[in-house]
């Protein structure tokens, strides 16, 4: 006996480890019965010792187990619980989520439980985010945009607030050990992390753990059990694990086809079979599909099953990302963050050449009013921006002089009007009076607020324009 006397409940555990577990999840009373095959005996015994007790067999979810565990309920009508992940039992559950989730793991119900009625029902005010605005506690989530837009730097960058249990951005965190899948990149993420260390000194014992190699969650015999071992060797140092990114899903399928029904489908049920087993949130970072429109790439069961969703996207001409959260289950929809990739130059190689990675930081007012500015249109506008750029490229021009009508000193390259007109008549083909095609596609820049006009010297106004830029 375990946590006795036997009143008017008790489990029934195979191992000591378990039933102490159990007992000191519970407060109730648990019976060690030293093997699975002794299961029945022992519950034969308590039934005869204790007939007004209520009796549950906490089992563990393996073969012999099972069959321990049915067998006392086809003799004696006792019923049984078990861990939700195969081939473990109770005392593992301890050992990865907690004392709280073995506790409701055990919870005994009666069908009845499953159900409320209206006089039944009560306000559910009990915090259910992991990150507030954007993701919940124990959801799936996928991020996705195009190539290039931060993605990884972006997960990465919100896995180690919650790791930190640090606020996100001004959104308040439920903090936790987090699990990070690198299925690409490899060793590129230790420069990332190193990066965030330095982002992010104050942050201390951030507990992120980073596999940096491929993952197969297209079949469930290849490393699901793996994932599921290695969150209770990380909770089991840290605290439960309370976020598993996957990064990228395009990597984690093994080969399968995003866009068949089938595979996406089984990627879709190993994931879910993860987070039950961890009860943690999963976050995939994903790829858009050729149509940005249509959304993340591949079948759309992904989208069902998906309780949060965040798109990525990127204005390329001021370098200005973004995300939004763009479907959410339990909370609203429409939470967006503007950002910016900052370069971290973190040494020389053996070369003498910089090694550089990236880390993100919320983008100034300055740089959202400028990304938000109507883009350069029209053939003749655009061709005149990129022979500004060229020039530009061959080092002709300087930077501003200081001086009425002009920025601070040295803040934007400049090319000489005669000479950027010039180029432009060069470029030109199929005009009928190249110097007014010239004349109209710069008083437009210059009237869209895109480029400016001073004492013979023109400047575009955009980051792109500027000199340190």
């Amino acid at each position: 006996m375990i946590g006795g006397p036997i009143r008017d409940f008790a489990y029934i555990a195979e191992g000591w480890a378990t039933a102490a577990s159990i007992a000191q999840a519970t407060g109730k009373p648990v019976v060690f019965a030293l093997n699975a095959g002794n299961i029945h005996k022992v519950v034969a015994g308590l039934k005869e010792a204790k007939p007004n007790a209520t009796l549950v067999v906490a089992g563990d979810n393996d073969e012999a187990g099972i069959k321990a565990a049915e067998q006392a309920f086809a003799e004696h009508g006792v019923e049984y619980i078990l861990p939700p992940s195969e081939g473990t039992d109770f005392n593992d559950l301890w050992v990865a989520q907690g004392p709280e989730a073995t506790r409701k793991a055990l919870t005994v119900h009666n069908l009845l439980d499953e159900v409320f009625f209206p006089e039944d029902a009560q306000a559910q005010l009990s915090r259910n985010y992991l990150v507030k605005k954007w993701l919940g506690e124990g959801q799936m989530s996928v991020l996705y945009g195009p190539s290039n837009t931060g993605k990884s730097f972006f997960a990465l960058d919100m896995s180690w607030h919650v790791a930190a249990s640090k606020p996100w951005n001004g959104c308040k965190v439920q903090g936790g050990s987090v699990l990070y899948l690198a299925t690409e990149g490899g060793n590129a993420f230790h420069n990332r992390i190193v990066a965030l260390r330095q982002k992010y000194p104050e942050h201390k014992d951030v507990k992120l753990a980073v596999r940096p190699s491929p993952v197969n969650l297209l079949d469930p015999n290849a490393d699901l059990e793996k994932l599921a071992k290695l969150v209770r060797e990380v909770s089991r140092k840290h605290g439960p694990v309370r976020m598993i990114v996957v990064d990228t899903l395009s990597r984690s399928m093994a080969g399968g086809n995003e866009n068949a029904p089938d595979d996406m489908t089984r990627f879709i049920g190993n994931v879910d079979a993860l987070r039950q087993v961890t009860l943690a949130h999963i976050m995939i970072v994903h790829h858009s599909g050729k149509d940005k429109a249509a959304g993340a790439r591949g079948h759309s069961s992904l989208r069902s099953a998906t309780d949060a969703e965040i798109e990525l996207d990127h204005d390329a001409e001021t370098g200005i990302r973004y995300a939004i959260a763009t479907k959410q289950r339990d909370m609203e929809t429409g939470a967006r963050f503007d950002f910016v990739l900052d370069v971290v130059e973190l040494g020389q190689d053996e070369d003498g050449d910089a090694v550089t990675t990236c880390t993100i930081s919320e983008a100034s007012a300055e740089q959202i009013e400028e990304a938000s500015k109507p883009k350069i249109s029209g053939k003749n506008q655009l061709l005149l921006k990129r022979c500004f750029t060229q020039l530009r490229g061959e080092r002709v021009g300087q930077p501003n002089p200081a001086g009425a009508g002009f920025p601070e000193a040295s803040a934007y390259w400049t090319i000489d009007e005669e000479v950027l007109r010039d180029h432009f008549k060069g470029k030109i083909t199929g005009a009928s009076n190249p110097w007014q095609s010239y004349t109209r596609a710069l008083d437009a820049l210059i009237a869209g607020g895109h480029a400016v006009q001073n004492e013979g010297l023109v400047w575009f106004t955009a980051k792109d324009g500027r000199v340190k830029d």
